[in-house]
C-alpha cells in the first residue's frame, strides 16, 4: 500500500510539472520559431546559414511534440472522447512501424465483432505507438510483434466493473523482455533503461489508459518477450 501512494504522489508531481513545462514550452517556441522565420526572411537564397536554421526549426518541430506528450500527463486536460474504430485506428498506426522495420512481423488478431472504444483519438494513437515502440526497440535482429484485440475478459483478473463491458487490446512482442527488478518501476515518470531514453514513455500510455477509466497492466520474463495489455471501456452499436 505504501508503495502504490507513493507511486501516485510520484504522478501527481509529474501531473503539475508537465502542465508547467508544457505551457511555458510552447510560449518560448513559439517566440523562437516566429525568430526564426524572420531570419529566413532576410537571407539571400543560397545563404549558407539556411540549412542550420531549417536544423533549428526540425529540433524545434520535435520540441512541440514532447510538449504535446507531457499535456497528455498534465492534470486539468480536457478529453474529447468519440466511438473509435479500435481496428481501424491501430492498423494505421502500425503501418509506418510495420514498413520501416521489414525484420520484424506484425501479426493482428481481431474478434470479427469489436464494439467501439469511447476516447480520445490522438491519445489512443499516442498509446499504440509508443508500446509499438517500446515493442520494436526490445527485438534485435529479427523477431515479431502480436497485436490483439478481444471483449474476452476476465474480471477475477482485473478491478474493473463488471457491469461495463470492456474491450482488451495487447501488444507481445518476441524481444529480450524485462528484468523483474525494471518491471516493477517502467510505469514511473523518468525511470528508464535506455541511454537516449526520457522516462516519460509509458509514464505517459499508464496516464492516459488511467484517464479514459481504463487499466494496464504487463508480463515479462527475461528471453520470453513482453505483454501490455490495455482494457478500456467499450459500447457496442
Amino acid at each position: 500500500m505504501e508503495s502504490l501512494v507513493q507511486k501516485a504522489e510520484r504522478f501527481d508531481s509529474l501531473s503539475f510539472i508537465a502542465a508547467g513545462i508544457s505551457h511555458d514550452l510552447n510560449n518560448f517556441i513559439g517566440g523562437i520559431m516566429g525568430n526564426i522565420e524572420l531570419a529566413v526572411l532576410s537571407l539571400e537564397p543560397g545563404h549558407p546559414s539556411q540549412k542550420n536554421l531549417d536544423h533549428a526549426m526540425d529540433i524545434l518541430s520535435k520540441t512541440h511534440d514532447l510538449t504535446k506528450q507531457l499535456n497528455s500527463v498534465s492534470k486539468g486536460t480536457e478529453l474529447s472522447s468519440e466511438l473509435i474504430d479500435i481496428e481501424k485506428l491501430i492498423r494505421e498506426t502500425a503501418t509506418p512501424y510495420y514498413r520501416k522495420k521489414s525484420c520484424i512481423k506484425m501479426n493482428f488478431e481481431f474478434d470479427t465483432k469489436l464494439p467501439r472504444i469511447i476516447a480520445n483519438r490522438t491519445q489512443m494513437m499516442q498509446v499504440i505507438a509508443n508500446l509499438l515502440i517500446n515493442a520494436i526497440q526490445s527485438i534485435t535482429g529479427n523477431g515479431s510483434i502480436h497485436l490483439k484485440c478481444t471483449t474476452d475478459v476476465d474480471f477475477t483478473q482485473i478491478p474493473l466493473q463488471e457491469d461495463k463491458s470492456y474491450l482488451k487490446f495487447s501488444v507481445t512482442d518476441s524481444g529480450s523482455g524485462i528484468d523483474p527488478e525494471v518491471l516493477q518501476h517502467i510505469f514511473e515518470p523518468y525511470y528508464t533503461t535506455k541511454k537516449d531514453g526520457t522516462g516519460l514513455g509509458l509514464a505517459i500510455v499508464s496516464s492516459i489508459i488511467k484517464k479514459h477509466g481504463g487499466y494496464l497492466q504487463v508480463s515479462s520474463g527475461i528471453g520470453k518477450g513482453t505483454t501490455f495489455e490495455i482494457y478500456l471501456p467499450a459500447q457496442f452499436e
